[in-house]
């Protein structure tokens, strides 16, 4: 029996997380059998990843412009608006999932025969179109607003 070490170790992880063994994985849920995904979990880290950054980066900066140019005496409310806009937002990105999901998310035995993928067009094209609207707005009336200075806040 060859010796195997941390190089054959590594090569089979590798090749284990990242490759299909069969066409479909047979996943039992209570008294029910689903064919799940064979996808492995590390082809979505990269995405979650992304996803939490530009989260990240998103919420802070927000609160960050909303705490800069809003007054001292309404710094809470403008924070608690845009939070309260963020759970709008995901309210509706909800509801729009479930207006289309009879249309394009149909339940079926494999569970890969719906389009998630139209559905994640269809978001990419609001984002794009909100993109545009902006930035014609911003072109229309001129540079946006500066944040003061803390000095001039007090």
């Amino acid at each position: 029996m060859p010796k195997r070490g941390f190089y054959y170790f590594l090569k089979t992880s590798i090749y284990i997380f990242l490759c299909d063994f069969s066409d479909f994985v047979t996943q039992r849920i209570g008294h029910s059998s689903y064919n799940a995904s064979t996808v492995s979990i590390l082809w979505q880290a990269p995405q979650y990843c992304l996803l939490g950054t530009s989260e990240v980066f998103a919420t802070i900066g927000g609160l960050e412009l909303a705490h800069s140019l809003a007054p001292r005496a309404l710094q809470g409310l403008v924070m608690g608006l845009l939070s309260a806009f963020e759970g709008m937002a995901s309210f509706l990105g909800i509801g729009l999932l479930a207006v289309l999901s009879p249309v394009w998310i149909q339940p079926d035995d494999t569970h890969f025969d719906g389009h998630y993928d139209y559905f994640f067009f269809l978001l990419a094209a609001v984002q794009v179109f909100t993109i545009v609207v902006g930035l014609v707005v911003l072109c229309f009336t001129g540079k946006p607003p500066r944040a003061r200075r803390r000095s001039q806040l007090a």
